[in-house]
């Protein structure tokens, strides 16, 4: 056996500090991109911004809220949903404030709590569609998507993820070809 100096010994340690720094990128990418994915087909669960303060004091811009799947003849008023706005081509989370249905169609009237009135239309959709109820939510955790969404650059979250495919990949082949980190 080779003798250790303790200079050796103390660049083994912040080899293997730096080491264990790389090897988060990996859980985060996975809490990242793959399990809302996973949470969204297996579960019903998805995730959607609050863009807005209309529904404050209960969430406020920024807010990310968690949402579930569900049959829009299971929404009672009250509860919290997340329903398209086409006018703006985004989705915002109002409170049911009245309900009403046919034999095909379902409408929600909503409002936000901050808001003094409801909103102007009813929300109008088949029985039988899914609808995300807001069942939990992060403080904060949405301001990315905000971010995104009102400055409006697609090409950002591409090269987010690319940069993030990139960086993943690059540190495979340096494993690969140097051997360190496999320890």
């Amino acid at each position: 056996m080779t003798p250790v100096s303790g200079d050796q010994v103390v660049e083994n340690a912040q080899k293997s500090e730096k080491t264990k720094r790389y090897d988060l990128f990996y859980p985060i990418l996975f809490v990242v991109l793959v399990l809302p994915a996973t949470l969204h087909m297996i579960f019903g669960f998805s995730f959607s911004p609050v863009l807005s303060n209309s529904m404050k004091p209960v969430y406020a811009a920024g807010d990310l809220l968690m949402t579930k799947s569900t049959s829009a003849t299971q929404v009672k008023v009250g509860q919290i949903v997340v329903l398209p706005d086409l006018t703006q081509n985004v989705n915002y989370s109002h409170r049911i404030v009245a309900i009403s249905a046919n034999s095909s169609q379902i409408s929600f009237t909503t409002k936000g709590d901050a808001n003094p009135v409801n909103d102007e239309h009813p929300v109008t959709i088949a029985q039988n569609t899914k609808v995300p109820l807001v069942v939990g939510h992060l403080k904060t955790l949405g301001w990315p998507i905000v971010f995104y969404l009102h400055h409006n650059r697609p090409g950002l979250g591409l090269f987010l993820l690319g940069l993030a495919v990139l960086l993943g990949v690059g540190r495979f082949v340096m494993v690969q070809l140097t051997g360190k980190g496999k320890e």
